[in-house]
């Protein structure tokens, strides 16, 4: 266990200070709750980038593996933590109207029973199948072991094309980090892939948390907060040791981090940059992620020359694409030197994907899906949500988050992008949209949830409203 656990907090000495340094001069209120929830996710990324990059030095083995981290992440974590002490500052965050005790205390009290329910809920899955489900045993655990128990001299051989049904072309952020962690602890314990499952699934809980309540309010957060861990699949899939809550972490955040840079100039250029890093490891996640990783940079890069004379445009969408380079590249020197060729994209031509874009009887099976998903996540979330929105209504003009918009832009260019991909699937749709469609949808879950809150009003907003009405609405019974 000690190994495991410093293969776990190693990185922390880099991401932490790191994170913190982007956000903390901006405005301290919930820097450090946003830091704790990010700095893992991106510590685990940025390290399994180094596990595979590992057998590229001379004499790999344990002690060269630990000796290059150490010499990557404490000098940085040293500088971070320096220029963090250098820059500190008061919150900016300005003031906002209280909210009535008893409501503060609904609204945190049920968010906390919530919390607690969803995390008894995921120890007991875990507990049930410490090896996880199918796709974990199949894809990403398996592929960690190839890994670990062939060395990083024969690595070529973990990526066998006479395995189709393992996908060896996925990328590696999942099964490196496990790898990695079983190199540190010298044992295949199911506790590394169990942590990670944690880290990932109550990562994402706590970064959608702190970022609505830093752009919105406290309030707005813990209900945000609730309605993610409320959704029951999004605990059974976190459980479960898939790529899939690990993928929708780094697009929200990834988002998050972009918000904040519209709404925070001051540290405008160091979330940009992170945005980009994390945005990068969603593409070394998932195939998946490549699709989120144009998205994103496409849609940013629009909002920029819409608002932005193109010069600078360009000037401020570069760190946002600087920071996605170094990872877009380790991805395409893996797809390049380890995975075979995508088996999808390999059944595609072009006679057949016209044939299927032209078939309205497949539109209306991946509408039919997609609509499907919807109830099986269930229609009292969905219920729950829309009256929240006509209760409180939309946020006022002056507290409405500018950058919100790309989060709206990429929910829906996501959603449409995978229904694109499904009608051009090689495979029988019926079962592709079977067995896929009930996890592919957390990856943009949260960012809706994120999107939502922020584009509604606050209670604190909507009883500030509701109040100047009635007050202009009474009638003055004072006598002169």
């Amino acid at each position: 266990m000690v190994g495991l656990a410093a293969a776990l907090l190693l990185p922390l000495s880099l991401t932490l200070p790191g994170v913190l340094w982007c956000t903390r001069d901006s405005a301290c209120r919930y820097s450090w709750l946003l830091a704790i929830a990010v700095a893992p996710a991106l510590g685990l990324g940025i390290s399994s980038c180094v596990f595979f990059l590992w057998p590229l030095l001379p004499q790999p083995c344990l002690a060269t593996l630990v000796g290059f981290e150490l010499l990557l992440y404490v000098p940085a974590g040293a500088a971070f933590s320096l220029a963090l002490f250098a820059n500190r500052s008061r919150s900016e965050g300005q003031a906002q109207p209280r909210l009535h005790g008893n409501l503060v205390f609904i609204t945190v009290s049920g968010s906390l029973i919530v919390l607690v329910c969803s995390s008894l809920a995921f120890a007991m899955f875990l507990r049930a199948s410490p090896h996880g489900d199918f796709d974990a045993s199949a894809i990403w655990n398996l592929r960690a072991r190839f890994l670990y128990r062939l060395g990083p001299g024969r690595w070529q051989d973990a990526f066998p094309a006479d395995l189709p049904w393992s996908h060896p072309d996925y990328p590696l952020l999942l099964p490196a980090s496990v790898a990695r962690c079983w190199l540190y602890a010298q044992t295949e314990t199911t506790w590394a892939p169990r942590l990670i499952a944690g880290i990932f699934t109550f990562g994402v809980a706590g970064l959608l948390f702190a970022g609505v309540a830093r752009l919105r309010s406290s309030n707005q957060g813990w209900l945000a907060l609730a309605t993610l861990l409320a959704t029951a699949k999004f605990i059974d899939v976190g459980s479960a040791q898939y790529a899939d809550v690990p993928l929708s972490f780094y697009v929200l955040a990834s988002l998050v981090f972009l918000v904040m840079a519209d709404n925070e100039p001051k540290r405008a250029v160091r979330c940009e940059a992170l945005s980009g890093i994390l945005v990068g490891m969603a593409a070394w996640t998932k195939n998946e992620g490549a699709l989120c990783l144009v998205v994103l940079l496409t849609v940013r890069l629009a909002s920029l020359l819409m608002a932005r004379p193109l010069g600078q445009a360009i000037r401020e969408f570069a760190p946002c694409a600087l920071g996605a380079l170094p990872v877009v590249i380790i991805l395409f020197y893996f797809k390049l030197s380890f995975a075979p060729f995508n088996d999808l994209v390999a059944g595609w031509s072009g006679a057949s994907v016209f044939q299927k874009l032209s078939d309205p009887s497949r539109y209306w099976e991946v509408a039919k899906s997609f609509g499907n998903q919807v109830a099986r996540v269930g229609w009292g979330m969905a219920y729950f949500l829309a009256a929240y929105g006509l209760l409180v209504g939309r946020a006022p003009k002056c507290n409405r988050k500018t950058g919100a918009g790309q989060a709206l832009a990429t929910v829906c260019l996501l959603v449409l992008g995978y229904f694109i991909v499904y009608l051009m699937t090689y495979w029988y749709l019926p079962s592709h949209l079977k067995y896929s469609v009930k996890r592919l949808w957390l990856h943009f879950y949260p960012l809706a949830i994120f999107t939502f809150f922020l584009y509604v009003s606050t209670p604190e907003e909507a009883l500030t409203i509701h109040s100047h009405a009635f007050d202009a609405e009474s009638p003055n019974t004072s006598r002169p």
